[in-house]
């Protein structure tokens, strides 16, 4: 089951479709759906940019309203991975059809 909601996000497909179909996380604090394993069910966690190293990061930029949070391989081996925070734009599913039928 699919819904829409007013605020953009990015989930795993399969969390959202598999293991947490049908559930949404509403709460700003904690609005990204995950599987504990733990626990063996779906929880709402805080996006890892919300405080890293001290700083919040946002997408005040329309064109870029999701904030999405990736791990680099460290500059040195041993080292701890590089935190990165970025905003990324709206998926819209037309650009997406158009590009696939460019290939």
């Amino acid at each position: 089951h699919c819904d829409c909601s007013a605020k953009p996000f990015l989930s795993s497909v399969f969390i959202s479709k598999s293991l947490c179909a049908g559930q949404r996380c509403e709460q700003d604090d904690y609005p990204e759906l995950d599987w504990d394993e733990e626990k063996g069910e779906c929880v709402c966690r805080r996006n890892p940019c919300s405080h890293i190293e001290g700083v919040v990061h946002s997408c005040p930029d329309s064109r870029f309203p999701i904030l999405r949070y990736r791990e680099e391989d460290p500059e040195t081996a041993g080292g701890e991975p590089k935190k990165i925070c970025e905003c990324v734009a709206r998926l819209d599913h037309a650009r997406h059809m158009e590009m696939v039928n460019e290939l």
